[in-house]
């Protein structure tokens, strides 16, 4: 029994020091976690002084970097998914069917936070605008946002996770996108009333659903069909690329790492079975001998890349993840195509490109990022009544909480702010005029936002061109359409 004893003890003690000792041939430098390992302490800070942190950092570093951290991470969630079906990984969720989904979708899928009407205004509103702008350049806009995946299979999601019973956010900003005349293609009607089964005779026998089992995104046929109506929609070509949908044109390769997959097992991963079009997708990174990249940037997941097609349109896709997948099928039917995934959207590209179609693609969870993130669009000018304005002296301090503050953006000049909430209804529009020192005022419809640092729904935002402010002494007025008529909100005076 004492033999056992102290073997028993001689065992565990190696077992615990093997993480310590271990990190003399071997340590994790990355994790499998997709975030930042902790950086190595400091004895001093920044200032010089000595780190009263740097123990319970150190402790810190460690837990990131111990030897066979990455191997113990990923055995631990296998043991746990498996014997117990738990995730790991706050992360991700484990539904049915080995299905995993996004933590960072169920506010969307439970309705806990559901987005405001003025917030909705102001992503509808916003996107309109930039609208405007894209038609003045002579370039169609399209805008299209792709369905969560617990959106589109809510059957797969755990069943301890009930469905919101109220409207989404996607399906609320709908009217609103209509009442603006934005041009919008549902991808979510597109993908449900889509038939995988329909493919099962072209090379693609497996395939039942649109999006990956282990990852957020559609997989390529699911992102084929999404491209197949964003072509109908843009006079772009909608047969298969560059030869037709025949079973010698698809090949199945069961080569996909989910990025929930790796998120929440690591290196315990197991590769999904994917489809590919011969010369648009079917190369190493989504490469196809039908397109290329034109810049530095020759990979679908760069924050900006720019290619060349067999096609005849140039087109500037703003878009996030999703658009990773459509890249291929987007280059190889157009001249030139420019993807940016940067934030927030610059409208400049379409007439720096002068582009001919515009495409505005964005996920259903980021959907806020219309209203927070307003887009670099300069700002049309409009004809109002100004002889007639409202009395906003009955709403106190009105003009104490309305702010105005000038600044640049590139060759564009910003005047931004907020306004009082309480002038505010859930469609009111917000102006900014500019009066030159000869008594002529020119009035700009400024883009509306929910900035995340107040929490409120009461930005707006204004970007003009140099050549719209005038030279000397100017005045800028902040105008705001109250349900009892147009009122200043706020003013000051500037010197060009």
């Amino acid at each position: 029994m004492k033999r056992f004893q102290l073997i028993f003890v001689i065992v565990v003690t190696a077992l615990l020091l093997l993480p310590f000792v271990g990190m003399a041939w071997t340590r994790g430098d990355t994790t499998t976690e997709n975030r930042e390992p902790a950086p190595f302490p400091t004895v001093t800070t920044a200032g010089g002084a000595p780190n009263l942190q740097a123990l319970s950092q150190f402790g810190t570093w460690f837990d990131d970097h111990f030897a066979y951290r990455n191997e113990a991470v990923a055995t631990n969630a296998v043991l746990r998914a498996q014997l117990f079906g738990v995730s790991a990984s706050n992360q991700v969720l484990i539904g049915d069917d080995d299905w995993l989904f996004y933590e960072g979708t169920l506010a969307d899928y439970r309705g806990t936070a559901p987005l405001s009407e003025r917030a909705l205004f102001n992503a509808a509103h916003n996107l309109s605008l930039f609208q405007r702008f894209c038609e003045a350049q002579g370039a169609d806009f399209l805008l299209t946002i792709c369905p969560n995946k617990n959106t589109l299979y809510p059957d797969y999601m755990p069943t301890n996770i009930w469905p919101s019973t109220q409207a989404s956010n996607l399906e609320r900003l709908a009217p609103y996108l209509q009442e603006f005349e934005v041009d919008y293609l549902d991808m979510q009607a597109v993908l449900r009333d889509a038939d995988p089964q329909r493919f099962a005779g072209d090379g693609l026998q497996g395939l039942d659903a649109w999006y990956f089992a282990r990852d957020t995104h559609w997989n390529e046929p699911g992102a084929w069909v999404g491209y197949q109506a964003l072509a109908e929609r843009l006079g772009l070509p909608t047969s298969a690329l560059p030869s037709g949908t025949g079973a010698q044109d698809w090949s199945e390769r069961t080569d996909h790492i989910g990025d929930l997959d790796a998120m929440l097992y690591g290196m315990a991963t197991t590769p999904e079975a994917d489809w590919y079009l011969s010369g648009v997708n079917d190369g190493t990174g989504l490469a196809g001998g039908s397109w290329s990249y034109t810049g530095e940037q020759s990979d679908v997941t760069a924050d900006r890349s720019v290619t060349e097609g067999a096609g005849g349109a140039r087109l500037v896709v703003y878009r996030d993840s999703f658009g990773n997948a459509l890249l291929p099928y987007l280059a190889t039917a157009t001249d030139t195509a420019v993807f940016t995934k940067l934030i927030p959207y610059n409208a400049l590209e379409v007439s720096d490109l002068d582009a001919s179609l515009v495409l505005v693609e964005r996920a259903e969870r980021h959907l806020d990022y219309f209203a927070t993130t307003a887009p670099i669009v300069p700002c049309p000018s409009v004809a109002l009544d100004l002889a007639d304005l409202a009395d906003a002296t009955g709403v106190a301090g009105a003009r104490d909480t309305s702010t105005l503050e000038k600044g640049e953006n590139g060759p564009l000049v910003t005047f931004s702010g907020v306004v009082a909430p309480e002038l505010l209804s859930t469609r009111s529009h917000i102006y900014v005029g500019i009066l030159d020192a000869q008594g002529t005022e020119v009035v700009f419809e400024a883009l509306t936002t929910s900035p995340a640092e107040t929490g409120a729904d009461n930005g707006y935002l204004v970007y003009l061109s140099s050549q719209a402010i005038p030279e000397g002494m100017y005045t800028v007025t902040v105008y705001v359409e109250t349900d009892s008529g147009l009122v200043v909100a706020q003013s000051d005076s500037y010197k060009r």
